[in-house]
């Protein structure tokens, strides 16, 4: 397993999306550190955690999509839905006893690698005036709550 790293090529250029990115990056290679050690439970409660980073990041990123009205706002939305039940699966496999350490490590990079720097990015015209009209005020309370 290896640990990711945050560079230029995953910034969004909307710092609350980057953040959060940044955070779930963080997450996960606190998750890494932990399945080296033999803490089942630590690994368990980490997992829990990263797949909660997802949950809030894409709840709040799918709340700027369907308020911009950005054009293929269900397929991002699909494509969210369906990398929750992979971790999901993950997580009960975990559970199960198996070792996840290979296709998880991949799904994550796949991930972080592909949906930040090209599926993220589709939607940055339609998101960028959203956040620069008055509503940007209820996004960041709202960002806050759920971090």
């Amino acid at each position: 397993m290896s640990f990711l790293v945050w560079d230029s090529s995953m910034e969004t250029g909307i710092s609350i999306l980057d953040d959060r990115h940044q955070q779930i990056i963080t997450t996960y290679n606190t998750l890494q550190t932990a399945f080296h050690s033999t803490d089942r439970a630590r690994i368990e409660s980490s997992l829990m955690q990263l797949i909660e980073r997802f949950e809030s990041n894409f709840l709040y990123e799918e709340s700027l999509l369907e308020q911009s009205g950005y054009n293929l706002c269900d397929a991002h939305i699909a494509l969210h839905q369906a990398f929750i039940l992979k971790l999901e699966k993950h997580l009960q496999r975990f559970r199960a006893n198996e070792d996840i350490s290979r296709k998880f490590d991949s799904d994550i990079t796949i991930w972080a690698y592909n949906h930040i720097r090209h599926e993220d990015k589709k939607y940055l015209a339609y998101v960028k005036p959203l956040l620069n009209s008055g509503i940007k005020g209820w996004f960041s309370r709202q960002a806050q709550r759920v971090l």
